[in-house]
């Protein structure tokens, strides 16, 4: 049950259980237990407790090789009876510690979920802080350009082309940064 309500709680930690499933998983949880309760009432019962009594009066009248059976098989019947409800209970225990331990591991890989795309924002964040800065150099280096371009002297000429490959070599140089 506890684990049914930390699935309910916290719908969006548990992405691969749906709602069907979550509702499948209590039914079964409700089936179980009604089960558990079945079998507790019939042990305890009063209609069981008077035909064991019947049984152990038939026993008494019963000699020898007879009675020793019947009470054998009353006796199989109830260790049967106790097995099969300690079994469901076991089960049931066993389930619940699976999906508890799946709970823990699916919480664990959620945080290394939020934290690597915490790691990733922050990265993201830095490469557009490096984008903004070489438009910047781009924008200082381009308007330099074009002020050189307005005129036709071979060594300006030569002096842009040299800086537009010293441009080059720093946008290679901070994008390998």
């Amino acid at each position: 049950d506890a684990s049914i309500r930390a699935v309910e709680k916290h719908p969006e930690r548990f992405p691969h259980c749906t709602p069907s499933e979550l509702a499948n998983r209590r039914e079964w949880a409700t089936r179980m237990r009604q089960q558990v309760r079945n079998v507790k009432n019939a042990m305890s019962s009063e209609a069981a407790r008077q035909r064991l009594t019947k049984d152990r009066e038939m026993l008494q009248m019963e000699e020898g090789a007879a009675r020793k059976a019947n009470a054998e098989e009353n006796t199989r019947l109830l260790g049967t009876n106790k097995q099969v409800q300690e079994q469901i209970v076991e089960d049931q225990d066993e389930q619940l510690d699976d999906l508890a331990r799946v709970t823990h591991r699916l919480g664990e890989a959620a945080q290394a979920i939020n934290v690597e795309l915490y790691d990733q924002q922050r990265m993201l964040g830095e490469l557009d802080e490096n984008i903004d800065r070489q438009q910047d150099q781009m924008n200082f280096v381009m308007g330099g350009l074009s002020r050189l371009l307005k005129t036709s002297d071979h060594k300006q000429l030569c002096t842009v082309i040299v800086l537009f490959l010293i441009l080059i070599f720093l946008l290679m140089w901070n994008l390998n940064l």
